[in-house]
């Protein structure tokens, strides 16, 4: 195996002239590693880890920019602002610590499992792709433009991502994330749910619903949003969403994707992210 170890951008934009359509890139290999004993090793792998400017978080011109070889640790020592609350849960919620010592924003991004924790945020938050082309262009787009389906992404082989940027939210937005799973530590994601909360003037202007590991990739739930908005909280409006949520899922879901078991254990995991919201604790 032919390994590229670029210490600096530069290096890396050169190193991208010279991988060919088989090679892997490999941040914290915490997937990578696992997929080698089931699969053919690749001939060449691109190690992006050893690149200090692609570690960096930091808040600058209205966006947290997150290096693609952040790792989530690295993430989760940051002061990330209480607007950020749903990314901090979901990121503290992959694996386990020495998961999270190696495993990177950019792994998780581009591996584009399904059930991927960080993915349902960034799709909620908006969030934007910044990554190379050979020789050394840098290019941006939107993350669903990016992550087109299940562990499939829209960059070619000799393109590689170098940052998740987030857009600040507006002051006071309050933002929650569940996972759902068989365990509650070290689980893979049956269900995820993302929601963020504007409001003005005490009352509730805007909501965003995302669910994760129940399709492809996540996708936003406007239904959901418009019971929340136009109905009075009560029994009769959690029954409504539930039951919608479950009627949704038992269509969309494929059978051995175990829907049986999504379509019931969503109404749960809705009804808990709610009650972490004020507006619905009651």
């Amino acid at each position: 195996m032919e390994v590229f170890n670029p210490r600096n951008i530069c290096e890396l934009a050169e190193c991208l002239t010279n991988i060919n359509p088989g090679a892997v890139v490999a941040g914290g290999c915490t997937d990578v590693s696992v997929r080698f004993l089931a699969q053919p090793k690749p001939n060449q792998l691109l190690n992006v880890t050893l690149v200090e400017e692609l570690r960096e978080i930091y808040i600058r011109d209205g966006f947290l920019r997150i290096g693609a070889a952040a790792t989530l640790t690295d993430i989760e020592k940051f002061p990330l602002p209480e607007e950020f609350t749903a990314f901090k849960q979901a990121v503290s919620g992959v694996g386990s610590k020495q998961i999270r010592n190696a495993a990177t924003i950019g792994g998780n991004v581009m591996n584009a499992s399904p059930a991927a924790d960080l993915l349902p945020c960034l799709f909620m938050f908006g969030a934007r792709v910044e990554y190379m082309k050979p020789d050394g262009p840098i290019c941006e787009s939107a993350i669903e433009e990016i992550v087109v389906g299940a562990e499939k992404t829209s960059l070619a082989y000799n393109e590689v991502l170098n940052a998740i940027k987030i857009p600040l939210p507006e002051i006071g937005l309050r933002t929650a994330f569940l996972k759902l799973g068989f365990r509650k530590k070290v689980t893979v994601a049956r269900i995820n749910i993302a929601i963020s909360v504007s409001e003005s003037d005490g009352k509730i202007d805007g909501i965003r619903f995302f669910l994760g590991a129940v399709a492809p990739v996540p996708y936003r739930v406007p239904e959901v949003e418009k019971i929340l908005l136009e109905n009075r909280w009560g029994p009769k409006t959690c029954e409504k969403l539930t039951q919608y949520l479950s009627d949704m899922l038992e269509r969309t879901v494929p059978l051995e994707f175990d829907r049986d078991y999504k379509k019931f254990a969503v109404k749960g995991a809705v009804y808990d992210i709610l009650t972490m919201f004020p507006y619905w604790a009651n």
